[in-house]
């Protein structure tokens, strides 16, 4: 018989609200004292996510902690979990380096909407380690030719 983290895997690793709320009762069954579920969820899931619910707990409560398949979810979740904070944190840094350099722009004469205009370009400089003042005095030299303005 095969585990039910096993056959559930796609399930719980999916990307839709009912498969993160599942990845939460998994975790729950990891270390309930850390990760937390709310169960107000179990009344308005599908059948087919409430079986996969179902079948995930009564073998846990059956093998607990000796199956492999739910460490190698667990593992696969926590990753997941790294991840997305890192994705958030790369998004924070990267809106709040963005407002330095709107900061920056109008101390050469340049519109702050410049930024949201050549985003990509700017995103750039920052994926390159380019500081605020740096990024937007280069913008600046390359929207102004040398001795005017364009």
């Amino acid at each position: 018989m095969s585990s039910p983290f096993l056959t559930h895997r796609a399930k719980v690793l999916g990307h839709y609200s009912t498969a993160s709320w599942l990845r939460d009762v998994v975790m729950a069954l990891y270390n309930g004292s850390m990760y937390k579920v709310g169960l107000s969820t179990l009344g308005s899931i599908d059948a087919e996510h409430y079986s996969a619910f179902a079948e995930m707990v009564a073998h846990y409560r059956t093998a607990g902690e000796r199956d492999v398949a739910f460490h190698d979810l667990v593992h696969a979740i926590k990753q997941r979990l790294e991840e997305e904070e890192a994705a958030r944190e790369r998004a924070a840094e990267l809106r709040s380096w963005m407002d330095d350099v709107r900061y920056e722009l109008p101390k050469h004469v340049m519109a702050r909407s410049e930024v949201d205009d050549h985003y990509e370009w700017f995103e750039r400089r920052f994926e390159a380690g380019s500081s605020p003042g740096d990024a937007a005095a280069e913008f600046v030299a390359l929207k102004r030719p040398p001795g005017g303005f364009a």
